[in-house]
């Protein structure tokens, strides 16, 4: 798996180097800042960015992300658990949110699974056509495809076409369909019965 980086928006130094130090062996750089808007001074590629819950810190950082037309996911720490609020922060441009004080282990699952997906996204997809892919599964539609390629078309091109022979019902034998003269052939009765073509 692909190691992005990871950065963290927390005033709480202490949590902040608690935190840095439990996840540097799940990306390949773990920048700590202590405010959101010291991000814009260089924007990463790909990135999770891991923040509290302080003010209108997810909000601000939302437009701000909008602003540069960038798109990262974003993982709140919050301390307030009402559905309520979780509503607001997802609302406000959050990708997950996590109860503070949180355990390592569920910061890192979270942040993994975030990983993964974008991963998979990125990942181009290669449209593979296999014979099943193809096989109808009536057979009665796989009988008439087959029949249809078996039967060879007689069928002439014409630029000026005169109405065919008519046959006793009064109908063209040679219909002529966007261009294309499709021949058939006379069948008349035998004086025995049996039937025979022209």
């Amino acid at each position: 798996m692909d190691r992005h980086q990871i950065i963290l928006i927390d005033s709480d130094v202490r949590r902040r180097a608690q935190i840095s130090h439990a996840l540097t062996n799940l990306a390949a750089f773990v920048i700590p800042l202590e405010h959101y808007s010291e991000i814009s001074q260089a924007w990463p590629d790909e990135a999770i960015i891991l923040i509290e819950d302080r003010g209108d810190s997810v909000a601000s950082l939302h437009r701000m992300m909008q602003l540069h037309n960038r798109t990262l996911p974003v993982v709140v720490l919050t301390g307030e658990t009402s559905a309520l609020r979780k509503s607001e922060l997802l609302f406000n441009g959050a990708t997950a949110c996590l109860p503070w004080p949180c355990d390592i282990a569920r910061i890192k699952t979270t942040v993994q699974a975030i990983f993964a997906r974008r991963i998979r996204k990125a990942e181009p997809r290669t449209a593979v056509t296999s014979p099943e892919a193809t096989t109808s599964s009536f057979p009665q539609l796989t009988a008439a495809r087959s029949s249809r390629a078996d039967i060879p078309a007689i069928a002439t091109t014409l630029v000026q076409s005169e109405p065919g022979p008519h046959s006793e019902a009064g109908r063209p034998e040679s219909v002529r369909r966007s261009g294309v003269l499709i021949e058939r052939p006379l069948v008349h009765a035998a004086p025995d019965g049996a039937l025979q073509a022209e």
